[in-house]
């Protein structure tokens, strides 16, 4: 059973990752000149982790609703925090964490979901 039963089905899923990529890329234009660089890469790495973890729960989903390598799923399932603590972790060498941008960054699916459904029909 594929994890679409509907062209509509795909198209909204489509339409829920466009509109996440147009309030990422909004955002992180619309801050780029106005914040300092920590800010602006506290905002741009919370972005980093917040797409890390929309794709690997697509991919989680589309092999949960496949029913088809089990042992994929659960290497998605079991290595997605160990890599997404790793990035955190990495990341933050780099730069010192401004958690007020950090925090923005992680509200965008909100933002994202919030436009999603208004633009649903039923």
């Amino acid at each position: 059973m594929p994890i679409f039963t509907s062209k509509r089905d795909q198209s909204n899923i489509t339409l829920f990752f466009a509109i996440q990529g147009l309030v990422t890329l909004l955002l992180l234009v619309a801050t780029y000149s106005v914040i300092s660089q920590n800010q602006f890469l506290s905002l741009a790495m919370a972005q980093v982790l917040v797409w890390f973890s929309l794709l690997s729960f697509a991919i989680f989903a589309y092999l949960f609703f496949l029913k088809k390598n089990v042992a994929l799923l659960v290497g998605v399932i079991v290595f997605k925090w160990p890599i997404l603590i790793w990035l955190v972790y990495k990341m933050t060498g780099l730069i010192s964490i401004s958690p007020v941008f950090f925090a923005l960054g992680f509200m965008s699916p909100i933002i994202g979901a919030i436009i999603w459904s208004f633009l649903q029909k039923e």
